[in-house]
């Protein structure tokens, strides 16, 4: 898309209006490098271009303040939309430089267990009718079939920071101990608990 901006011409009082170049989103920069969504805001990631902000479910992946202060990028955010980030033409091409470089470290940190995780992922996901797995889902799922990988062997993996692994990992466990102990109740301590449950019931119902 491109951006304008308007200049005041002081000897004819009109304001012109002035080409900034063809700015992007990360999204449409993933597709000229033919990435996936998650692996350019790794990449991103590792060059100090994005950041991740916010906590829990409100994490996001935003432009980094210095390119912010260069102007090689902006962030968008209207009210009533989902904020989002442009690239201008002088970032893309500072990435463009570095692109290849970072690619080869990160590939130098993966390892052999990691890169077997990720194609034995990617064959499942094209098994699955409904698309590939959430990144929760594939924490989980990866927790049962690599057990050996550290969190940041995962997050190699799945293209996202240790922190989300962390995260998920830490609600895969509570969930299992929940499915655990509800497990080992007896039958009279089952049904209490299910009374204890609120319910909705539906307006259709006498």
């Amino acid at each position: 898309m491109e951006y304008y901006d308007e200049v005041l011409d002081r000897t004819t009082g009109q304001l012109n209006r002035v080409s900034l170049g063809d700015w992007i989103t990360i999204t449409e920069l993933a597709d000229l490098y033919g990435v996936g969504k998650r692996e350019i805001r790794d990449i991103l990631r590792r060059m100090d271009v994005l950041v991740v902000e916010g906590a829990a479910k409100h994490q996001r992946h935003r432009l980094a303040a210095w390119v912010v202060q260069k102007e090689w990028g902006r962030r968008i955010e209207k009210r009533g939309t989902y904020p989002f980030d442009v690239v201008g033409p002088d970032l893309r091409v500072w990435i463009a430089e570095r692109w290849e470089k970072t690619i080869e470290e990160r590939d130098g940190e993966t390892s052999l267990p990691s890169f077997v995780a990720r194609q034995a992922l990617a064959e499942f996901n094209t098994t699955r009718l409904s698309g590939n797995l959430s990144v929760q889902a594939a924490v989980s799922w990866l927790s049962c079939h690599s057990p050996h990988l550290s969190q940041t062997e995962m997050a190699l993996v799945l293209d996202v920071t240790q922190q989300l692994v962390a995260k998920y990992l830490n609600i895969r466990a509570k969930q299992l101990k929940d499915a655990r102990e509800l497990r080992n109740m007896d039958i009279d301590e089952r049904q209490a608990l299910r009374r204890d449950l609120p319910c909705e019931v539906s307006a259709d119902v006498p």
